[in-house]
């Protein structure tokens, strides 16, 4: 493979630097607690960087696709075709309105050209009791 991953991560939030370039990431996803359901993730973004193996690698074309599978085991994808122009290359797919019907693990897989390169789980729970109460919604 032309591309390596180097990270893949959701999170609530991105942001980038434009004097220094850096990439700063909020509220990685790991865990989902939703007081009742149907509950909804407004937005989520999900970010990977991708590194080259060698320069002849420049100026190849790529698709990554996002399969996002909730915990019901409705999937949903998005797609990003890119050129590469630089030894590292970042995709951010930004995601609006993840609907939650039940309890479970949330799914994001990566693929580069058809072939799986990451997996990022979250939990999705509801949030324990407090003092023998069940969790109400607000």
């Amino acid at each position: 493979m032309a591309l390596r991953l180097e990270y893949f991560v959701v999170a609530e939030g991105v942001a980038v630097d434009q004097l220094t370039n850096q990439v700063s990431l909020f509220n990685v996803l790991e865990e989902i607690k939703a007081p009742a359901f149907p509950a909804l993730v407004h937005k989520a973004v999900a970010h990977g960087l991708w590194v080259i193996q060698n320069d002849l690698d420049i100026g190849t074309e790529h698709q990554v696709l996002l399969i996002i599978r909730l915990p019901d085991r409705a999937e949903h994808r998005l797609t990003t075709n890119f050129t590469v122009t630089h030894r590292r290359h970042r995709v951010t797919q930004l995601i609006e309105g993840i609907p939650l019907s039940t309890e479970g693990t949330l799914e994001f897989e990566v693929l580069l050209d058809g072939q799986h390169a990451a997996r990022h789980l979250v939990d999705v729970e509801r949030p324990p009791a407090i003092d023998g109460q069940a969790p109400t919604a607000t």
